[in-house]
């Protein structure tokens, strides 16, 4: 008896799905925030405790283009520090990112 393959539908924008992938993982963010954070800020959170929160910084507007991931922590102090990451695969580097990062959190 021979088996006929199903084909596999494209996946739809399956380089966003693999960066939240990776994002909703605790201990890949740590590692991040750990090379990418100034270290003051690190002296200051417990990266054991990430956890991710079911939160959501984006409004309806912009959900179709763009996603977030909030992830939640410890401070040294035993205070709630929410840690908000806005996910963007770029497949050019466009040529003012700090601008378009700042167009993104006054829409």
């Amino acid at each position: 008896m021979q088996h006929e393959r199903n084909p596999r539908k494209p996946a739809h924008q399956p380089d966003d799905r693999l960066f939240k992938a990776v994002f909703r993982t605790p201990a890949h963010v740590a590692e991040v925030l750990q090379e990418c954070a100034p270290q003051q800020l690190l002296e200051a959170l417990d990266l054991s405790s990430l956890r991710i929160t079911g939160d959501s910084f984006v409004d309806e507007q912009l959900a179709a283009s763009m996603a977030d991931i909030v992830m939640e922590c410890e401070s040294v102090l035993k205070k709630a520090v929410k840690v908000p990451l806005i996910l963007e695969h770029k497949s050019n580097v466009p040529d003012y990112p700090p601008f378009q990062i700042m167009h993104y959190q006054h829409q």
